[in-house]
Parts: C-alpha cells; structure tokens; sequence
C-alpha cells in the first residue's frame, strides 16, 4: 500500500514496469452486449485505437514530452506551446506555434493600395467633379440671357459661359432669338424666372463686313457669280441695297388672315417671309421690318441702329434685373475682371474655369478698303452706336490697321447704286403708306466726317 507522501496518479499509465498490458477479454464479454454487426466492428476499430494510442503515450514519455499534475490532483496541465511532435518522414517539426501568415498579410496591403489608387485616379480624372456633380443641377433663380446680331461672337460667349457656370441657365434667346428685335415683355416664355442679359456687340465696321461675307437669313443679299455659284455683293451694293426681299408666294395664304402669327412670333407686317421654309428648302429668309409701320429698312446700316436701340431697351423689362454691355474686341480681355466678377458678384455663383481664354478673331480690315470706311462713317447712326460706346474710326485708325484705297472700289461707285424697294413688297402697301414712305426715304441722312 502506498504512502501518504507518495501519492498515485490513477489517471497515470505505467510506462516504467513491465510491458503495459491490456486486458482483450473484458472487451470480449461486452461483444456479447452488441446485437448487430455495425457495433461489433465499431468495438473492434475503438480497442485498436486505445492500444495504439497507450503505446505511443508511453513512447512519448520516455522522450521529451511530459505530463505534471497539479497539486491538489486535477486535470494534468499541458502546455501547448511547448509542444512538437515529429511530422511527416522527419523532414521537419510541425510547431503549434502561431506563425503569422505573411503573404496573406501582405495580398491584403496590395488590396487596399490598389483600391487607394483607384479611388484617387477617380477623383483626379476631373478636379471639379465633385463640384461639377454638385453645381450640375439646374439653378432656376437667374437665367443668364446673350442678345446680339449676326456673326456678333453670341455663341462662343454662350458656349464660355458655360463652361464657367455649368449648374446655370444660359441661353441666346429672350423672347425670341438674341439676333432678332425683342418686343412684348408678356410674350416671354420664362416671364415667371429673373433674368441677367448680356448684349454682346461687334463694331460696325467689321460687322458688316462679316455680314457681306456670310450674310445669314438674307439670301437677297448674295451675288451671283457668272457660272452660277454664290458669292459675296460688292460691299457698296451690299450697303446701299434695301433689307429686303420679294415675298415668297408661301406667305399670300396668311397675308389677310386676323391675328395670324409668323415665324419667331412676329406679325405679318413685321418680318418677310411670314412662314418658315419647306423642309429641304434654301435659307430661310428673316428680313425684319419697321415695327412703327411695316416698311422694309433703306439698308443694314439702318437695321443695325434700331437694333442697338431696340435691345438696349430690354433692361428695362421687369424679368431683368442685371443688364450688361460688352464688345466682342474687348470681351477676351474683359471676361475674367469684368464677365465674370460682375455675375459672380450678383449673382454669388462660383465661376469654375479660368477665364483666360481669348475669343477668336472677327477682324475683316484685310477686306475693306478706304472707301468702304468712309462710306460706313458717313451713313452710320453714331447715336445709336454710342450706346455700346462705340464711335467712328480715325485716320489714324485706318492707318494703324493698315487699310488701302482701292481702285475697284473706284470704278465701282463711278454709277450710283440701285435704292428701289422691290415691287412685289410695294403691292401690298396702300398708296398713303406708300408716299409716306417716300418721304420719310427724300429726307437726308445726317453724315459723320471721320475725325483724326
């Protein structure tokens, strides 16, 4: 019997004595317990295992493994980070140890560096995105409104501006085309929203040499060369020919009709032709008339002036609350210190371009000549046309611009140029109004000498 100091183990095996032994026939007899084949192989499988298993312990004992026992006799404490067991066929040790996966640490740093990258190469596609996303949503305080002729740099300032206020209104009609008059405030189809208009001009000099060139809406006011194709009038045919043309048989449908409406909204006797052009037909033609009594303008220079004046008066409709003037000679200089800050400033918008860059070019002294400039000085409405502060070009200016005489030009104006209204116009016309008209064209036009 056993000590009282020499305490036994009872869930120790004993390794040291004789070989362990296992009594076979105590499993026999509990065979006799099992009624089915399964439970008999499952007894078999368990009691090679428990052999197998006791041997290795036993094995284990005599080499480094060890088992301790607490104190007060519970369960043996094991540690399992000091233990290692041969693995394989003694390649190596299989340590339980908890290794840090590397690799897998690392596939998660690519992961989130690439998805960094990613992110980043987002945002710098465009440095404004986000700020585009925001101010792409239409802004319907203001409407931003570009009035100006023909060939006046109406739609590079309309395209520009867009630029610099994506989230805005900004159109080049008010009523109807910015090139066209502007009448009726009621008859504005956005009467309900504030407007800011610009009215972008171009000196008259080079103005109606673009118009020569390209005169839009005006086929009367084309020549013909000799093998039939287009070209441009000679520029004192052009400036003394009347703005109008004969009246498509199209427009005698809507001629004695009540209240008919033509194109743009005009009235009957406010513009030729009345009706659009047929689908597939040549330009349409917009000659505007007198508004006061339905005669055709003596000429450009005559249409420009009630131009000016008419869409000077646009400022003061009620729908407008900021109204603005600039040339289109001094508008590249001018769009970032006065275009930009002065809607900025109203208006509290965040301009989103640079404003640096200049509007082409629509200069056409290499086209005009002496004659042609004192012709346009003479003839202008210099009252009208310093209303957008401009005035008649010196003699120093037409040599700094490096303009000629021409001898064309001579021979050209040697026979007086043609100032009748065509005939088919006139018919409609009653006689009063007619010899009305003929007064008002008798009276002289007051002419403007060139000043050094």
């Amino acid at each position: 019997m056993s000590s009282p100091d020499n305490k036994v183990n009872p869930f120790e095996l004993d390794c040291d004595g004789e070989d362990f032994s296992y009594d076979w026939n105590e499993d026999d007899a509990w065979q006799e317990k099992y009624g089915t084949e399964d439970e008999r192989l499952m007894q078999e499988y368990n009691r090679r295992n428990v052999s197998n298993s006791s041997w290795s312990y036993c094995s284990d004992r005599r080499g480094e493994q060890q088992r301790s026992v607490d104190p007060v006799g519970k369960r043996p404490l094991f540690s399992y980070h000091s233990y290692s067991e041969p693995y394989g066929s003694g390649s190596g040790n299989y340590d339980l140890h908890h290794k840090p996966r590397l690799w897998k640490f690392g596939s998660l740093a690519i992961v989130l560096i690439l998805a960094l990258f990613f992110w980043n190469q987002g945002d710098n596609v465009d440095s404004n995105d986000y700020v585009s996303m925001i101010d792409e949503i239409p802004n319907d305080e203001y409407r931003l409104i570009i009035l100006g002729e023909r060939h006046s740099g109406t739609s590079w300032l309309q395209a520009r501006l867009h630029e610099c206020f994506p989230h805005a209104f900004i159109l080049s009609s008010l009523q109807r085309p910015g090139f066209l008059f502007q009448d009726e405030p009621a008859k504005d189809e956005f009467h309900n929203s504030e407007a800011i208009v610009i009215h972008l001009t171009l000196n008259i000099y080079d103005w109606v040499e673009q118009m020569r060139m390209s005169p839009e809406y005006a086929p009367n006011h084309v020549g013909i060369h000799k093998e039939g194709h287009v070209i441009p009038l000679p520029w004192d045919d052009f400036l003394s020919k009347p703005w109008t043309m004969d009246r498509p048989e199209r427009d005698f449908a809507l001629r004695n009709i009540t209240d008919s409406t033509c194109q743009f909204g005009f009235q009957y006797d406010q513009v030729v032709s009345c009706a659009e052009k047929p689908p597939g037909g040549p330009d349409n033609p917009i000659y505007e008339l007198n508004s006061f009594n339905g005669s055709p303008y003596d000429s450009i220079l005559s249409l420009r002036a009630a131009k000016l004046r008419n869409h000077q008066t646009v400022q003061k409709w009620k729908i407008v609350k900021k109204f603005l003037t600039h040339s289109y000679e001094h508008i590249g200089k001018e769009f970032k210190s006065r275009v930009l800050n002065e809607i900025k400033d109203f208006t509290g918008w965040a301009a989103l371009c640079s404003g640096d860059v200049l509007p082409p070019s629509r200069e056409r002294t290499a086209s005009m000549s002496t004659q042609y400039v004192e012709y346009v000085t003479q003839n202008a409405d210099w009252e009208a046309e310093g209303l957008v502060s401009y005035k008649p070009w010196t003699v120093s200016d037409i040599r700094e611009k490096g303009i000629q005489k021409s001898s064309d030009d001579l021979k050209r104006m040697s026979s007086p140029p043609p100032t009748s209204v065509p005939t088919t116009f006139k018919s409609f016309k009653d006689k009063d109004s007619n010899k009305k008209n003929e007064e008002e064209k008798s009276e002289p036009n007051p002419s403007i000498q060139p000043s050094d």
